[in-house]
């Protein structure tokens, strides 16, 4: 039997157990790793998974495809965590937003016969928390892929099979190209409107502008 094993997870790697498990993968177990007592029971109240393993040894035993689910903060440490006990052969990918970095860690610390395909959905409706957790996520929308130079043709094909079980669309670019569009359409928008709000708090008119403001100022 195959296995699919998320490890540190949030409710994008809760809904890719759902989506998963959803289309109904022949002689796969789609695995759950948390070590959290709570979020293990809210992964298992919305049946996010086969199994839940709060070992990370046993979570990714036998596993072939790892998916790295986690903040950026974790994602080093969650790195090392995967090439101590990944399967040889096995594929690892992720879900994190700065592509040359987890790249960088990869290329540091998983063993040569591991292929690393860096990932990313790109999600339309912002989660709120595990409970937020959805099979359908990810439909329809493009799923960033960078694979790297430890990444052979089958490692690519795995990859890709489980962006489409999931419903989305492969793209492919290379890390530094995703950053640099990220930051253009994640972080600018938030710059622009920082500046905005100072640029109109700031003036001498501020004290009665404010009484104007409504929802969309907000």
């Amino acid at each position: 039997m195959e296995r699919i094993t998320v490890l540190g997870m949030g409710p994008v790697g809760a809904s890719i157990g759902l989506a998963l498990k959803s289309v109904g993968l022949k002689n796969t177990e789609v695995v759950g790793h948390s070590d959290h007592g709570k979020t293990s029971s809210l992964l298992k109240q919305i049946g996010a998974f086969d199994k839940i393993e709060s070992n990370a040894r046993e979570a990714l035993s036998s596993a072939q495809l790892v998916v790295i689910d986690g903040p950026i903060a974790e994602t080093r440490s969650l790195m090392q965590i995967v090439a101590d006990h990944v399967e040889s052969g096995a594929v690892v990918t992720d879900t994190g937003t700065s592509k040359v970095r987890t790249a960088a860690w990869a290329n540091e610390f998983l063993p040569n016969n591991v292929g690393y395909v860096g990932g990313r959905p790109i999600v339309k409706k912002a989660f709120e928390g595990i409970e937020s957790s959805n099979a359908e996520a990810f439909r329809g929308g493009q799923y960033c892929l960078m694979p790297t130079e430890s990444a052979d043709e089958q490692a690519i094909k795995t990859v890709v099979g489980m962006v489409e079980a999931l419903g989305a669309k492969p793209y492919f670019l290379d890390p530094v190209e995703h950053d640099s569009y990220s930051s253009a359409m994640d972080i600018l928008p938030t710059v622009i409107s920082a500046a905005f709000v100072n640029a109109t708090t700031g003036g001498d008119s501020w004290r009665e502008m404010h009484k104007t403001a409504g929802i969309p100022f907000d």
